[in-house]
């Protein structure tokens, strides 16, 4: 890799979408525009350079969102352009060799102005403390003749003086030896190989770039890279993706709210947890669904579908074929094997039990099941199974939509070139189809994300139902949720049918697919901002929906 290299590299461009404005009534019933963005995406895209991947926070300009938002998918050739770029400024401000800026950044943590400001306070103590020469030290020790023979410092054994190499100073290794250094340190995790010293003890040389990438050039460029990623992902706006094997990175340009990005790998993750993607549901539900919820869901099924085995106290479930209305024996697991009825709980070897026949007999429970604790489970079961089917339908019809769309979009332009033959127009004419069929797929994201994490707000929703704040929230989610439903199917509903036959039916067909595609839009939208802001779903909060307090 030539110093020039790094010299080398051009400013990344960015875009960005803005927030859908609130729609009226009249926008809402009658809206006769197809609501996308004064920009197709072709044009939004316009602008990049081959290797930019632009993604807007759902993929596409036209979609809803959060708020203000965009990100860059850079891939590993991008990211060493940064690289070189970063490198390349440092060694021009600081008049030093490309080679010399590498470890200096890595030892900075890429922070260029720090070192700057350290280099013109006290440049010895900086190159001592990275293993550079002292300024006016003379350089690099020469090399001797290629047909002199050396010593190797680590094996001892005689090599001629081009079978040898050092890191400037007067120590020479054989290419044997640097290559099982340099290989051991790369084998630590990779950071090591970015701060190599001369491995004399007595001699603290850095070992540059040149010499480290003449024996372990990928390890080095991996490690390079991901030193220059982490120090870039804490100052919060470079992340690589975390998929395994992907060395694309994320670079945010903007957001206002929670972000969900996609990598080019199709991987998709929270920029701010790192978790999956949940927008518009914040970390806090996230973490909530993941570390408690399911748990919580269990122990409810248990509350409202089974007993403790009086003797051991165990948990047993109702069997199949035992009703509510008709007594049965329950045994219980080894070793226990107690056997009593579901219904009172008697000892059905107890030959005092009150009665032969247990088929009248009261429901009996626990003691320590009392009535409302029973009732509260069976409701937040009950809102767990049904919010989690919701998601489960939801999910199911989002891919059902990005399969839709891949067969209209296939090589050669898919089934989309033959819609537009034998509709009589050019393919970009019926492209609103393939942007419907976007909104579909982004709208069932969102709907089933909001059910996903409902089941998260429940707990804290309960706890302000006294003074009815809480369940008029509730309410409201669980109504915008079947509002949200109904308008994106009827959207599919209108799409599947497709145009009637002649000019006027495409004509019809186009107005009537970008009219509920623009509705759609925009109530989404709107729909998934106040469920992240805490309007609708749960308590209010006036975080923001990726690190605000709020249930939602």
């Amino acid at each position: 890799m030539d110093n020039d290299e790094y010299a080398s590299g051009s400013d990344d461009e960015s875009y960005a979408v803005d927030l859908t404005e609130q729609a009226t009534d009249e926008e809402y019933y009658s809206s006769g525009s197809d609501g996308s963005s004064e920009a197709s995406d072709d044009d939004s895209l316009s602008g990049c350079s081959d290797g930019d991947y632009v993604r807007e926070i759902f993929g596409d300009a036209s979609m809803c969102c959060s708020g203000r938002c965009g990100y860059t998918v850079l891939t590993e050739q991008e990211i060493r352009r940064q690289l070189r770029q970063q490198a390349a400024f440092t060694a021009e401000a600081l008049s030093v060799p490309a080679d010399w800026a590498l470890p200096l950044l890595v030892h900075y943590r890429w922070r260029e102005y720090d070192l700057i400001f350290d280099w013109d306070s006290d440049q010895d103590a900086v190159r001592h403390a990275v293993g550079l020469p002292a300024a006016g030290a003379g350089g690099d020790i020469p090399a001797p003749a290629k047909d002199e023979t050396v010593t190797c410092g680590i094996c001892l054994e005689a090599r001629p003086a081009a079978a040898t190499a050092s890191a400037g100073c007067e120590h020479r290794y054989c290419h044997a030896c640097w290559r099982g250094y340099v290989a051991a340190a790369a084998a630590d995790g990779g950071a090591r190989c970015l701060a190599l010293r001369c491995p004399d003890a007595s001699c603290s040389r850095a070992v540059l770039r040149g010499t480290v990438e003449r024996f372990a050039m990928g390890a080095y460029v991996r490690a390079l890279t991901r030193s220059f990623l982490d120090a870039r992902g804490g100052a919060g706006d470079l992340k690589p993706c975390p998929a395994a094997g992907c060395g694309c990175a994320i670079k945010l340009v903007y957001v206002d709210g929670g972000v969900d990005v996609v990598c080019r790998c199709g991987t998709g993750f929270c920029w701010r947890c790192g978790g999956a993607p949940h927008w518009p549901a914040n970390c806090a539900a996230a973490a909530r669904w993941a570390l408690g919820d399911a748990e919580a869901a269990s122990a409810a099924w248990l509350a409202v579908h089974a007993k403790p085995c009086p003797r051991c106290r165990r948990p047993v479930g109702r069997p199949d074929g035992v009703g509510v209305e008709c007594c049965g024996t329950i045994v219980c697991a080894p070793p226990c094997a107690h056997r009593f009825c579901w219904r009172c709980l008697c000892d059905m070897a107890d030959p005092n039990r009150p009665r032969i026949s247990h088929y009248d007999c009261p429901e009996a429970y626990a003691a320590e099941q009392d009535e409302a604790e029973r009732e509260r489970a069976r409701r937040a079961l009950d809102g767990f199974l049904r919010h989690d089917d919701m998601w489960e339908a939801s999910m199911a019809a989002r891919r059902s939509a990005e399969r839709e769309i891949r067969r209209l979009r296939g090589d050669g332009g898919g089934e989309l070139e033959k819609f537009g033959l034998a509709w009589g127009v050019i393919s970009t004419d019926v492209e609103f189809v393939v942007e419907a069929w976007e909104q579909v797929a982004e709208g069932r994201r969102v709907v089933g994300n909001v059910c996903l994490f409902a089941r998260s707000m429940r707990g804290v929703v309960e706890e302000e139902e006294e003074d009815g704040d809480g369940r008029w929230r509730r309410d409201l989610l669980e109504f915008q949720l079947g509002q949200a439903d109904d308008i994106l199917g009827r959207l599919q509903r209108r799409v599947e049918k497709g145009p009637a036959p002649g000019k006027k039916g495409l004509t019809e067909f186009s107005y009537e697919v970008r009219n509920l595609s623009s509705v759609a839009r925009l109530f989404i939208g709107n729909f998934a901002k106040a469920v992240a802001t805490g309007e609708v779903g749960g308590p209010a909060s006036s975080g923001k929906s990726g690190t605000g307090s709020g249930t939602l």
